[in-house]
């Protein structure tokens, strides 16, 4: 279902998913703690695949892309991530940067933001 409590319980500890009565939606990305666990797991990080020895040119699984889809069935989406959220957000939009309910994709301390090897494959 695509119930607003459905679509806040989708939040992590790497997401939060905020939407409003007037149909507008918000999925947010944090950064980066500064930590190694974080550098291993967070999804955003770029470091990540290399330090679990996994393929980096592989999307990650995490990636949610289910949920992001699931909101734009019933709202106007805007993508933001911060820091390291930012790989993470504009992975997502990259995905479904052809859809008509995306609005926009924020990126909010750039600098930070590293082209990662599985941006390709979305492109």
């Amino acid at each position: 279902s695509n119930s607003k409590d459905d679509l806040i319980e989708c939040s992590n500890e790497y997401w939060a998913v905020y939407t409003s009565s007037a149909k507008q939606a918000v999925l947010a990305f944090r950064g980066g703690d500064g930590g190694v666990e974080d550098a291993k797991h967070h999804l955003g990080s770029p470091a990540s695949a290399f330090l679990r020895d996994e393929d980096e040119e592989k999307i990650p699984a995490s990636l949610p892309l289910d949920i992001v889809r699931q909101l734009g069935q019933s709202y106007a989406l805007t993508i933001c991530g911060y820091s390291q959220g930012g790989i993470s957000a504009l992975g997502c939009a990259l995905a479904v940067r052809a859809e008509a309910w995306l609005s926009q994709c924020v990126l909010m301390n750039c600098a930070t933001v590293f082209w990662t090897p599985w941006f390709k494959q979305l492109l």
